[in-house]
């Protein structure tokens, strides 16, 4: 089972029907992913010289302890009425723009700030949102069955110029544990000998 699915299993362990708090203890990662304020990720890859590789991404938000991780609504007919602009497929969107094939960059980030190519961008930021379009809709599994869909559930971007010099940051070798800076939180994982392409599909898509 892949990272990112085991962190959002965490629900599955907690019953969310009644409320949607943020517990650091058992749902930590999950929160981080499910939090409705969360607009923006970066992530970083660092290769390390003992052979191991640390995939980590960073978030624009701080879930708050014990406070609730999204506003919930009874049916999914009412997710977006709170969106500030546009809601594309269950998920509030300040940005509709669309890349053509022509345009695609070798990175998001024109400075390297994170060391990550754009499909590996890509693939982490359009996870998060499959993920996160999960709650949005009803369909995020808890302990008692599914947890409420979720109200004004932002669609994530990916920031390169604040977040960005920030995941990179983190991505010391010398470290088991990662603290994220003032107002933002941070997953992380490591994987032994593979390729950062490899540690990001481990992490986001394989089974």
């Amino acid at each position: 089972m892949n990272t990112l699915q085991k962190w959002w299993n965490q629900a599955t362990k907690v019953e969310l029907s009644s409320n949607v708090n943020y517990n650091e203890d058992t749902i930590k990662e999950f929160g981080m992913m499910a939090n409705s304020k969360t607009t923006a990720i970066a992530c970083t890859y660092g290769k390390c010289t003992d052979g191991s590789n640390k995939l980590l991404c960073v978030y624009n938000q701080k879930p708050d302890i014990g406070g609730d991780l999204y506003s919930t609504v009874q049916t999914i007919q009412d997710t977006c009425s709170d969106c500030p602009d546009q809601c594309y497929a269950y998920l509030c969107r300040r940005d509709p723009a669309a890349t053509s094939a022509s345009e695609i960059p070798l990175s998001m980030c024109s400075s390297g700030s994170d060391e990550m190519d754009y499909y590996l961008q890509k693939m982490a930021r359009d996870m998060h949102n499959h993920y996160r379009r999960l709650v949005a809709t009803g369909w995020a599994k808890d302990n008692q069955g599914y947890a409420p869909p979720a109200k004004a559930m932002q669609q994530l971007s990916y920031d390169c110029d604040t977040i960005g010099e920030s995941s990179k940051s983190k991505a010391d070798c010398d470290l088991n544990s990662y603290t994220a800076d003032t107002d933002f939180s941070i997953n992380y994982f490591i994987y032994d000998k593979v390729s950062k392409e490899e540690a990001l599909q481990k992490i986001l898509v394989s089974r």
